[in-house]
């Protein structure tokens, strides 16, 4: 799935793109994108709609299944943070609990994978820039820089997409400031 994004971000497709990312997170978690997130979750959950839901609970009002808990360990809880710096450079923040994982729980998947991001600029339909990132073991917080000719329009928006879970994605309008 990694080529199909190299292929449609050289070629500036963001649509292409964003639906390559996302057949690589069903082919990790083995789950349809039109599935609820909650399907990657070992043991069936009821009265909640997302993963981020269930993680906001009490942990001993969640009652969970041991390998519900162990999922939860996994599932990416990070808080990201763009910033344009000029026309043609964006920052981008991400702090993630050290103590979480770095494996993404997929035991459907044939090995192990580490939680990656695609950081992705676009301007309305245009991919703008794209970068991956690898979570780093034992940091808390990396930053990101992204690029883009200064003769392009800037970018309006921030895609952060992970490679290993559905549902995790998150979408940041940008305004320079």
């Amino acid at each position: 799935a990694h080529g199909l994004v190299d292929v449609a971000s050289s070629l500036g497709w963001l649509e292409p793109c964003l639906a390559a990312i996302e057949f690589s997170q069903m082919l990790v978690q083995a789950c349809w994108d039109y599935d609820s997130p909650l399907k990657q979750l070992p043991k069936p959950v009821e009265g909640v709609e997302t993963v981020y839901d269930l993680m906001d609970m009490d942990p001993a009002a969640r009652q969970l299944a041991a390998e519900n808990e162990d999922f939860l360990r996994h599932y990416p809880n990070v808080e990201i943070r763009p910033q344009l710096e000029s026309s043609s450079r964006c920052l981008v923040s991400f702090k993630r609990p050290v103590e979480a994982p770095l494996q993404v729980h997929a035991p459907l998947y044939p090995q192990s994978l580490v939680e990656g991001w695609w950081l992705i600029l676009a301007r309305d339909t245009t991919l703008v820039a794209i970068k991956r990132m690898i979570i780093k073991e034992g940091v808390s917080e990396q930053t990101m820089e992204l690029e883009w000719d200064e003769e392009e329009a800037a970018p309006n928006r921030l895609l952060a997409m992970c490679d290993g879970y559905l549902g995790a994605d998150q979408e940041f309008d940008l305004i320079k400031q």
